[in-house]
């Protein structure tokens, strides 16, 4: 028989036990919607896969860093419509009478993701680093001093203000970024971070990020954990397939994937389907080494701009997707249809027969994931009904860098992110990407900082009709991007393929 003392203290076991679990019901039970999205992932499957771990914001090439990045890192203001920014960490903003002194007023409480506060001279130092120069964003030229003020002001003072200032402060490489993230010169993921997600795996071909609890937008029903998957390579058939033999809560169809509306019917049919306004252009860059050495000489840019250009359009010449240059029609700095149809015509009728030194083997330069595309694939079939025996050279990463630069082939197959409005986001087209340079360092400078829309137009335009003249590279077919959800989840369509889809803006019905 138990002794009394044994029997209370048995009790006194038992009460605490009863107290546990009655707290422990009465927590879950205050915060059950939140469990329920943390244990329960969204599946992702996303085309645009991270170059690397250790990518820099300040050095992004590939669209896949930029879809990244803009999930883990915040920036002071971010774009509210293709022409309008809106408060992000900053609240609000003023401007001086001459343009050029910038006060961003921060949000108080302020935090990193690990809780840490996240300080004015945090802020103020990572955009002194932005401001030195990135590969995207050109704001070395503008920016005389950036330095952190008292009750959470930071202070800009600009040499010269482009009219397009706040939208360049609005993209991934002006993000705020913690001091630990740069450990000696090489970037880590590792850091704390600023934006929506943080990352807590990372595998080749998946990886899975929490919602930042410390996020400065913070709301009930934001997406709380994601698996991210890389979709297996292959032609737009496999990648369609992917997406209708397995559930997705949601997808960016990359370009150049759906190539007809009975692909879009059955997408309908299983997910709830976003179409933009096109945003990528398919095109064809010449070789910057043979253009210099005089292998693709003027003669014959201009002939293979022609006879491609033709060709691909052999079937249907006013459909509204071929492209006339880097910019969508209508958008800014964009030359019309009409205005591309003249220059076009105007370009010399060179023979076969009358150019010396045309490859009859033209070396492709191109991705594998370019390579198995529907648009690629007809390029290909019109370079051999033009006689052409034709080459690949798969490259990527860094390899693929150095070969644009300074390597042996003739063209180079892209689909190149274009911008709906903003007539900037293609300025490195002008000096670093094409053959030869369409503008100089001064013109460039001239059309950010015009400030009359019209003139500004007017130059861009005729950045867009010199490359066109001087067949610097021939513009295919521009591509609208796809954005499937399923049912699970609500997508606001604000921006959403403009910038990629942006996981932030999924919410759980």
């Amino acid at each position: 028989m138990a002794t009394e003392l044994e029997y209370r203290a048995s009790i006194k076991v038992k009460n605490k036990l009863l107290v546990y679990f009655l707290l422990s019901v009465g927590i879950l039970s205050l915060m059950p919607s939140i469990f329920a999205k943390q244990i329960e992932p969204i599946h992702f499957l996303q085309p645009y896969w991270p170059s690397k771990m250790s990518g820099d914001p300040t050095g992004i090439v590939y669209v896949g860093d930029w879809d990244i990045f803009q999930n883990l890192y915040s920036t002071l203001v971010e774009m509210a419509t293709a022409k309008a920014v809106k408060p992000a960490l900053a609240e609000r903003w003023t401007q001086s009478a001459d343009g050029k002194r910038w006060v961003f007023y921060l949000r108080k409480n302020l935090h990193w993701s690990d809780g840490a506060p996240l300080t004015t001279e945090q802020v103020a130092a990572s955009l002194n680093r932005t401001a030195k120069g990135t590969i995207h964003t050109n704001l070395k030229s503008y920016v005389e001093s950036i330095k952190a003020l008292p009750d959470y002001q930071i202070e800009m003072i600009l040499k010269k203000t482009p009219s397009n200032f706040l939208t360049l402060l609005s993209f991934v490489d002006c993000s705020i970024l913690h001091p630990d993230a740069y450990k000696g010169d090489t970037f880590t993921w590792d850091a704390p971070n600023s934006g929506a997600f943080r990352v807590i795996s990372y595998k080749d071909t998946e990886f899975e990020l929490i919602a930042n609890p410390y996020y400065w937008n913070n709301t009930s029903d934001r997406i709380q954990r994601v698996i991210v998957t890389k979709p297996p390579l292959g032609d737009s058939s496999l990648r369609i397939a992917t997406l209708l033999n397995k559930s997705w809560d949601a997808s960016q169809v990359d370009a150049g994937i759906i190539e007809n509306d009975e692909q879009i019917k059955k997408l309908k049919e299983k997910y709830d389907v976003f179409m933009s306004n096109p945003d990528f252009n398919f095109c064809i860059f010449f070789s910057k080494k043979r253009t210099k050495n005089g292998t693709l000489n003027p003669q014959i840019r201009s002939y293979l701009l022609k006879s491609i250009y033709n060709s691909f359009w052999a079937e249907n010449k006013t459909n509204p997707l071929r492209a006339v240059g880097l910019r969508i029609p209508k958008s800014k700095g964009a030359i019309t249809v009409q205005e591309f149809d003249k220059i076009f015509s105007n370009l010399k009728d060179y023979t076969p027969k009358n150019l010396k030194k045309l490859p009859r083997r033209l070396e492709i330069l191109l991705t594998k994931r370019a390579f198995n595309k529907s648009n690629t694939q007809k390029f290909y079939k019109i370079l051999e009904s033009l006689n052409f025996e034709v080459k690949s050279i798969l490259k990527g990463g860094p390899e693929l860098e150095k070969m644009q630069i300074d390597g042996d082939f003739d063209l180079y197959v892209s689909f190149s992110g274009v911008s709906e409005d903003d007539p900037d986001t293609a300025w490195r087209y002008y000096n670093k990407d094409f053959a030869e340079p369409v503008a100089t360092v001064e013109e460039l400078d001239k059309a950010q900082l015009e400030t009359d829309a019209a003139k500004r137009n007017q130059i861009y335009q005729e950045f867009e009709k010199r490359a066109i003249e001087r067949a610097l590279f021939i513009p295919l077919k521009y591509e609208p991007t796809y954005i499937v959800t399923s049912k699970r989840v609500v997508l606001d369509t604000t921006l959403a393929a403009d910038w990629g889809l942006q996981l932030f803006k999924l919410r759980m019905r």
